[in-house]
């Protein structure tokens, strides 16, 4: 009940010290009173926008009060999409469906998605403005006209959080529900994750795809006057004989600033597993290494999980050759596959996690982070530093994924339909082919 005057507090204690002062809480801000059972049941649903001091003081405030009422309630803090920060690249074309709107190449920009809209609006209403009297005696321009102020008025709405939509930008593609696609075709454009580290934003996807030629030309990257006058036949012979012996070097761009630079690539026999092409890039413009390892004999009949406790030091140097997701339950971390293998060891793995956290979700880091993003990743790097006691689950359905030594828990499973069409394995047909 209440009874008495409410003390208002106006400090702002971090998140871990608002755990520790109301232990009586549950997981995901519910409350339920211990000794009765309550009469009503309250959900409060916060939309929260770049204030998070506030937004801990609210708390501080709100949980004794709702407390002392013996309410069966819960706090939902529901982050705006509107306001998360896009790297755009002069590539990146912007989409969004429900509109059936795409912004082609522009220059460019760090801003939000808000401020997508908002550059949107303004254009169209540039646009608008330029009609002038003389234009608007041709019927035509009217009906142009007002189509234009409509969808002004859509995109508004938009803006103003008042319909949902789908943000794609094309690069890569980021999808966020509610609905914007944008696609850059270089590959370097990023939208905001306010779920990292370490978990993946359930709001946005985003999927690599291979650049088709004329998108290579585009980028001044294709490789103009090869030889294209060798069979397939001859070709692949040639190459499979260099394979067997030599460490074959060719031409590429650095995957992090795009400078010309080497990779090297050499077919391994893994003893006890099988053969592997492993490729390394050094880029010496800007120091950004990788190392990626490909099955050289397809995909297997079934795939593969491989379970390994690291009991001590020793196992900490065991070789990993993986092309699957990998997860770290003791953490909480769970990384989806890439398709890009890895050939490291079990404490590469650490700094291979952090590494990705890094590259895919930038903002993270720098003056823009936001603190309690920082000290999350800080916090993360931190138990990362030593994997000895951890159990480390590597989860690959294409079966190629191999950890050395003894004391593993491996077991091979049929794959899920999901599985296979993820593969492109459920339209393969070789059987019966004359």
């Amino acid at each position: 009940m209440l009874i008495g005057r409410l003390k208002v507090l106006t400090k702002s204690p971090s998140f871990d010290e608002l755990e520790e002062e109301m232990p009586e809480l549950e997981s995901g801000g519910r409350y339920r009173p211990r000794e009765c059972r309550a009469r009503h049941r309250m959900a409060i649903i916060i939309p929260y926008r770049d204030r998070e001091e506030h937004l801990r003081t609210f708390l501080l405030n709100i949980h004794p009060m709702l407390e002392r009422q013996q309410l069966d309630y819960g706090i939902y803090i529901v982050e705006e999409d509107l306001s998360r920060r896009v790297v755009k690249t002069e590539w990146a074309a912007i989409e969004i469906p429900e509109l059936e709107f795409e912004i082609t190449k522009q220059t460019g920009l760090i801003t939000t998605v808000e401020g997508i809209l908002e550059r949107a609006i303004d254009g169209l209403k540039h646009t608008i403005k330029s009609f002038t009297d003389e234009d608007l005696l041709l019927s035509e321009n009217v009906s142009s006209r007002q189509k234009l102020c409509d969808f002004v008025l859509k995109l508004s709405l938009l803006k103003e959080g008042n319909e949902s939509f789908t943000f794609v930008l094309k690069i890569t593609n980021y999808l966020i529900p509610g609905v914007q696609i944008l696609s850059d075709i270089s590959g370097n454009s990023y939208v905001e994750s306010l779920c990292a580290p370490p978990a993946v934003d359930p709001q946005v996807d985003s999927t690599r795809f291979i650049r088709t030629i004329d998108e290579d030309k585009l980028l001044g990257i294709y490789e103009f006057g090869v030889d294209n006058d060798r069979t397939a036949t001859e070709e692949t012979q040639a190459v499979a004989n260099k394979l067997q012996d030599e460490v074959l070097r060719f031409p590429t761009n650095c995957p992090n600033c795009s400078a010309p630079a080497f990779t090297n690539m050499k077919v391994q026999q893994i003893p006890h597993f099988k053969e592997v092409v492993i490729m390394a890039t050094n880029c010496d413009a800007c120091g950004h290494k990788t190392n990626e390892v490909k099955s050289g004999s397809g995909i297997e009949d079934k795939g593969i999980r491989i379970t390994l406790k690291v009991a001590d030091e020793s196992d900490l140097e065991r070789d990993v050759s993986d092309t699957c997701s990998l997860a770290i339950p003791e953490l909480d971390i769970h990384m989806s596959g890439t398709g890009s293998g890895r050939y490291t060891t079990v404490e590469g793995i650490a700094s291979t996690i952090i590494d990705d956290l890094k590259r895919h979700n930038p903002f993270v880091f720098g003056d823009s982070a936001k603190e309690d993003v920082r000290q999350r990743m800080s916090d993360l790097a931190a138990k990362l530093e030593s994997l000895v006691g951890r159990t480390l689950v590597l989860n690959d359905p294409c079966g190629n994924s191999y950890v050395s030594g003894d004391g593993l828990d491996v077991e091979r499973y049929e794959r899920s339909y999901d599985q296979n069409e993820e593969l492109g394995l459920n339209d393969i047909k070789t059987e019966n082919y004359s």
